[in-house]
């Protein structure tokens, strides 16, 4: 093995190697071990087609068969990852017998200190890979602002918690509860007095608030068992005895064991706080999710338990699924600061001390996938759980058990419990689990200006929330609306009362709020009736937006609404909860409609084709093919056109178009639609195509269309036909009709 373009690597004659392990090859230890991958050299960077910085070193081919034949753990690591990126040219077989290999390696160049914890590898300054890099607890603290893997019982390090927890009650403004004091705090309705953890017992709170009655809340997954433990009228008066703890599910206690270890006295559990058999209470208490995460001192979230039966404490918490290669460094140098590190090795110009000790090796882990637990959907089995999205989101900080990692999160702060740095980098804040829930959410209610910053800020918000809950898991579909109902009480606050929330859409961007869609292989798969056709709350998949969170305040200022709002109403299924499911809803518009079409190929349909029929003087349809290649941006349709208990099983399509869109830095022109259905219409309406002003008919919803205006001329003076009116009258007509 030799070094290329780069001065001879060599050990200072003083020092010597520590013993080489079984599972790296000599080649590697006296080069690239010795050279601690490159991790304290100038950063890997790219510039003009070359690479520069880092530890380079070459092999010929022959040297690498040695090196994978001696079972090299860190040659595996490099087959194993160059072969998994496919088409990786040049990469060694034995039709390269004859080649050189060309290796560098080091920290890749990044202007965020994120990258201190990756290592790359460039193969032939053409092909790379990154490596997460961790250390163990003993290493950690002289090994540069690496993450120390925690290798200790969890419960250990919950009292390491509290002082991030101290932390955040003192410094983060952010966190604090800005329409309550600690003692005005409302209570839940019940609490479990955690003070004898043998015998746990359920207190009433009688509508009391805060005081004394500081609390953890628990954010869990049930599983599919049947929680024999839960509360219920028969066992309510003897729970409010005791409950005897090996009745409990080992997560439940757990949770009892960190609340101590936390200092605390009270734990919120939904199983046990909750009345399991009582509609009544079950609806009252769930009205009040919000509050119970909110101002709970702390939210427990056992994301590494797949059931309620798992428990998340057990074991210690291990390394990723990754190899362990040692680092070389000097006894002399450990514990002192980073700045003071000298390098055991050097180049032939730049000589080091003679005095140093003998070298030795610590460990290192090399992952190259590890997960950063940044989002909520990041975070184990609750991060696939709708429940558990609101109670983590609302909570003020909370404590995260995940199968890698002890995280404190605060809307502040990310921590890895136990690891020296703080990341408290308003840039990284971002990246955090609050990222998708901006601190203007949980202001002190106000009404929000239309249209201001903060109005859009909120919105997009939202819609990244939406995002979010809809691709996790509900046991029960017809939660859909309730279980993210604190949410959206939530963002009602921060909107303003005045705002109508509409199963799960808001009156003040509605137009917008109606352009979701789902993935094109996701037809057919519509709701139980728990929400109207144009709700996403009425599709069992996830959606995403027209208008998502990365476009600009100007581009979406910049659209033209086609269609007006008359009204819109939905029927609550309890009006105890405001947020939650509904009966039905009933969307009336005045509307253009373009069609009618017929769909090919369902259920995966790829094209509407103009139906045949006989267009009256003065009616006016679009009698283009709507087709990949011709204009069409995206056709998804979310139900199946069955006809079955449709109007006259009228299985023709209309576009329903919502917004003009102009052209706007590289973003053509578009039409964007909703696809529509009749359902029901009066019998006056059978002699014509088209609705006229004072039909009634009523469609559902099929689908989301969008036009390039800019691809087809006909689209471009259909579009101009949308937008116009003469001496006040719209060119294209306008219909009231009626969305259910």
């Amino acid at each position: 093995m030799s070094a290329e373009r780069h001065p001879t690597v060599t050990l200072a004659s003083s020092n010597e190697l520590p013993p080489r392990p079984d599972h790296v090859c000599a080649r590697c230890w006296e080069g690239v071990f010795v050279a601690r991958f490159g991790l304290q050299n100038d950063p890997v960077t790219q510039w003009a087609h070359s690479w520069y910085g880092g530890f380079e070193y070459t092999l010929s081919y022959d040297e690498f068969q040695l090196c994978k034949e001696s079972n090299c753990s860190w040659f595996c690591l490099l087959d194993r990852g160059f072969r998994s990126h496919s088409g990786t040219p040049g990469w060694p077989d034995d039709s390269t017998s004859s080649s050189t290999l060309h290796f560098r390696v080091g920290k890749p160049f990044s202007w965020s200190s994120k990258r201190d914890e990756e290592l790359i590898v460039v193969y032939n300054d053409r092909r790379t890979f990154k490596l997460s890099i961790q250390a163990d607890d003993a290493d950690a603290a002289w090994l540069e602002r690496w993450t120390r893997v925690p290798c200790v019982e969890r419960l250990d390090l919950v009292a390491l918690a509290k002082a991030y927890v101290y932390r955040c009650l003192q410094n983060h403004e952010c966190c604090r509860d800005s329409c309550h004091t600690e003692s005005e705090v409302p209570l839940p309705a019940r609490l479990i007095d955690c003070s004898d953890p043998v015998r746990p017992r359920v207190i009433e709170t009688r509508g009391g608030t805060g005081g004394d009655h500081v609390y953890v809340a628990l954010s869990y997954v049930w599983g599919e068992e049947s929680q024999p433990h839960r509360t219920t009228t028969d066992n309510l008066r003897s729970y409010l005895d005791a409950i005897e703890s090996s009745s409990l599910p080992q997560t439940i206690s757990d949770a009892i064991r960190v609340t101590r270890a936390l200092g605390v006295r009270y734990l919120w559990v939904d199983s046990l706080c909750i009345i399991q058999d009582s509609r009544e209470d079950k609806h009252r208490e769930l009205a009040k999710m919000r509050t119970v995460y909110r101002h709970a001192y702390l939210t427990i979230d056992a994301a590494n338990a797949k059931k309620v039966s798992q428990g998340f404490l057990d074991g210690r918490i291990p390394v990723y699924a990754s190899i362990w290669l040692p680092f070389i460094w000097s006894q002399r140098l450990k514990g002192v600061e980073p700045q003071n590190k000298k390098p055991l090795v050097t180049s032939d110009d730049d000589p080091v001390d003679d005095h140093c000790d003998h070298a030795d090796s610590h460990a290192l882990y090399l992952s190259e996938s590890a997960t950063r637990y940044g989002r909520p959907s990041d975070c184990g089995y609750t991060g696939q759980r709708a429940w558990c999205l609101q109670e983590i989101l609302v909570s003020k900080r909370h404590l995260l058990f995940a199968d890698q990692t002890l995280q404190f999160r605060c809307r502040s702060t990310i921590q890895d419990v136990g690891v020296h740095r703080v990341n408290e980098d308003p840039l990284m804040a971002q990246w955090t689990v609050t990222d998708a829930v901006p601190d203007v959410v949980f202001q002190p209610p106000s009404s929000v200006l239309l249209y201001s910053e903060d109005w859009f800020t909120i919105h997009w918000a939202w819609l990244q929330v939406v995002m979010d809950y809809t691709r996790r898991s509900l046991s029960y579909s017809s939660d859909k609306l309730v279980a993210c109902a604190g949410l959206a009480e939530e963002f009602a606050c921060a909107l303003g009362t005045q705002v109508p929330y509409l199963a799960g859409l808001w009156r003040d961007s509605l137009l917008c709020d109606l352009l979701w869609f789902v993935a094109p292989d996701k037809i057919g798969s519509r709701g139980d009736g728990r929400a109207p056709s144009w709700s996403w709350a009425a599709s069992d998949h996830a959606v995403s937006f027209q208008y998502a969170p990365t476009y600009r305040i100007e581009y979406w200022k910049s659209r033209e609404e086609l269609t007006e709002v008359v009204g819109c109403t939905t029927t609550l299924e309890d009006s105890a909860l405001p947020f939650g499911p509904v009966t039905d809803g009933h969307l009336v518009l005045c509307a253009p409609l373009l069609g009618p079409y017929m769909a090919e190929d369902w259920p995966a349909v790829t094209r509407l084709i103009p139906a045949e029929v006989q267009v009256s003087d003065g009616e006016h349809r679009c009698s283009d093919p709507i087709t990949p290649g011709h204009g069409l941006t995206s056709l998804v349709m979310d139900a199946v056109c069955s006809g079955e208990g449709d109007h006259g099983r009228d299985q023709r399509l209309w576009l329903l178009p919502l917004i003009y869109q102009p052209y706007h830095v590289e973003q053509c022109s578009s039409l964007v639609n909703l696809v529509v259905r009749v359902v029901e219409k009066t019998d006056a309406c059978h002699s014509s195509v088209f609705p006229k002003e004072g039909d009634k008919v009523t469609y559902r919803r099929m689908g989301y269309c969008e036009l390039d205006l800019g691809v087809y001329e006909s689209y471009e003076r259909l579009a101009d036909a949308l937008r116009h009116k003469t001496d006040g009258i719209w060119v294209f007509p306008r219909a009231q009709i009626e969305l259910v």
